[in-house]
């Protein structure tokens, strides 16, 4: 019996060791740190006293010490980490990522309307104009149906499409290939490649805005970062990097939401500062600030961010077979497990591919609609609404799925964050005052939990070793939908501003009430609710019991 359950380990390549044992160390490398600081940033409940599933992970037993495991070979330095450690970094990672991104989406995009509005209102191509005074609207703006502001908006949008679209085109080939290999090379080059390719990115946006090169040159940067994989990699090492640290359920739940967590957390003070840096100091400065910011998180990953997935047996090639790893991919959909899981997973994808084209597109018209009548903010105005918003989001992210585990589970939670994110969509496109816009953000509070809900639920329905295929298949969907949904948005806001400027917006609170329909189909399937999938470690109790 003893021999069965070794061989059911070895064939599984996962170990089941306490949350308080080392990771990715040996006995004398192991770097603790000290549990009041875990449990302040993941919460002594979940993750101080859970036990932890590694996935493809071997390990030796010897002089009475628990199963430890060395880093990964070829790993910066032979670096070791605990699986405490290993959060935390990413914890960090995510704070650095954020705060660049949050600075340099809104600055890139600004920029974009400075340019057109020097063109359409003031016929000058001075760059060091101040956009204190060329971001708010013409004085006579104040008409909603303004020719000139529709006709800035609508040539503003369109840039700003196929900018978007030739990012995630870009993006599609790479995500696949470097996403679903991710199983067998490991995580790390999700983090490293495009966290590079973003500060290149960066440098080049900086020389365009020095220089004041046509706006057309934008199309560089955004093929160089879209063919690192850039955020939808990077998002798909931190998920796969988060499930291999955690076991699955609420636990798991709660740790894709506090990566996103720290994700949010410098995004509160990064959306003032971006219109601070824009104010004070003009575009070029503003956006040299995350270039630094990136590469203090390419650094970060470099340095510190361990491998999860341990070299295999007789190592292993990088040479990639895209043959192979799209039978994975499409296997983990149509041909592993049972009828039921298939059907429970396709719905879940299914769900999160309308969650993905309700939500992604939302930034860039939102901003358009910002900018534009009847609301006509500055840059200023801008980051103060989005730093408010960030910061009940991030809160609300932590706070709602605490309380809301009391007494539901993840589908009903899901059902609740849909609801309330419509809820928000409907008053942003009915607002007609800066009173009523502001009114959506607690509007949408639980909203902020779909996303790791969602990817928890998903993640549970798959196995140990197909975590990378897993969420390779949601980065392609991510991509798909991003491409989708920023085409049809933008094509909606443009032909629809003379009729209601947010009625954009109730077409995506449309998607969300659909999908209600769609998360109560799922729990139905899965009869109550949430069905974890089941790890190898529980096969081994059952064997122990026979």
């Amino acid at each position: 019996m003893a021999s069965q359950r070794a061989e059911l380990l070895i064939n599984e390549q996962e170990t089941n060791i306490d949350e308080v044992d080392y990771l990715l160390s040996s006995p004398r490398t192991t770097a603790c740190v000290p549990s009041r600081v875990v449990s302040a940033v993941y919460g002594s409940a979940d993750f101080q006293t859970s036990p932890l599933t590694l996935r493809g992970a071997s390990g030796k037993k010897g002089d009475g010490a628990p199963y430890q495991l060395r880093a990964r070979e070829g790993v910066e330095g032979g670096t070791s980490f605990s699986a405490f450690r290993a959060r935390l970094v990413l914890f960090f990672f995510q704070i650095l990522r954020g705060l660049g991104a949050n600075v340099a989406g809104p600055v890139n995009n600004q920029y974009i309307h400075f340019r057109f509005h020097e063109i359409y209102f003031n016929g000058t191509d001075d760059t060091n104009t101040s956009l204190a005074a060329s971001a708010k609207c013409d004085d006579n703006a104040s008409n909603p149906v303004d020719e000139k502001e529709n006709a800035l908006q609508e040539d503003m949008s369109e840039l700003v499409m196929y900018l978007t679209n030739t990012y995630y085109i870009s993006m599609l080939l790479v995500t696949v290939l470097l996403g679903s290999s991710s199983d067998i090379i490991g995580r790390r080059p999700l983090l490293l490649i495009p966290s590079f390719a973003q500060v290149l990115d960066q440098i080049l946006h900086s020389v365009i805005v020095l220089f004041h090169w046509d706006l057309r040159t934008l199309y560089i940067p955004a093929v160089l970062n879209g063919l690192s994989g850039a955020a939808n990699i990077i998002g798909l090492g931190v998920y796969a990097l988060t499930a291999d640290l955690t076991p699955p359920s609420k636990s798991r739940t709660m740790g894709i939401a506090i990566v996103e967590f720290a994700g949010g957390i410098p995004s509160v003070a990064a959306q003032i500062l971006a219109g601070v840096l824009v104010q004070t100091f003009g575009y070029f400065i503003a956006t040299v600030f995350p270039t630094f910011i990136y590469f203090l998180a390419f650094l970060l990953v470099y340095l510190y961010i361990p491998e999860t997935v341990p070299k295999r047996k007789g190592g292993h090639t990088l040479c990639v077979n895209p043959v192979k790893y799209l039978k994975n991919i499409v296997g983990l959909f149509l041909s592993d497990g049972t009828k039921r899981e298939r059907l429970q997973l396709c719905t879940a994808l299914l769900i999160i591919t309308i969650f993905f084209l309700a939500v992604y597109g939302y930034g860039n018209v939102f901003l358009m609609y910002e900018l534009g009548v009847p609301f006509c903010w500055d840059p200023e105005m801008v980051g103060i609404f989005g730093g408010i918003s960030a910061a009940v989001g991030s809160t609300s992210q932590i706070v709602s799925l605490k309380l809301l585990h009391y007494v539901c589970s993840d589908p009903v939670i899901l059902i609740l964050g849909m609801l309330s994110t419509a809820g928000a969509y409907v008053i942003q496109g009915l607002a007609q005052s800066n009173a009523m816009l502001f009114t959506s953000i607690p509007a949408g509070v639980i909203g902020a939990t779909n996303s790791p809900v969602i990817r928890s639920i998903l993640s549970s329905k798959a196995g140990a070793d197909k975590q990378g295929a897993l969420f390779t298949a949601v980065a392609v969907v991510e991509t798909f939908c991003s491409l989708a949904s920023n085409t049809m948005y933008i094509m909606i806001y443009r032909s629809t501003l003379h009729i209601l400027h947010g009625l954009v917006f109730i077409c995506m609170a449309g998607l969300l009430v659909f999908n209600v329909l769609l998360i109560l189909i799922f729990m139905h399937l899965s009869r109550v609710g949430s069905v974890v999938y089941e790890e190898v470690i529980h096969k081994e109790d059952d064997l122990q019991k026979t």
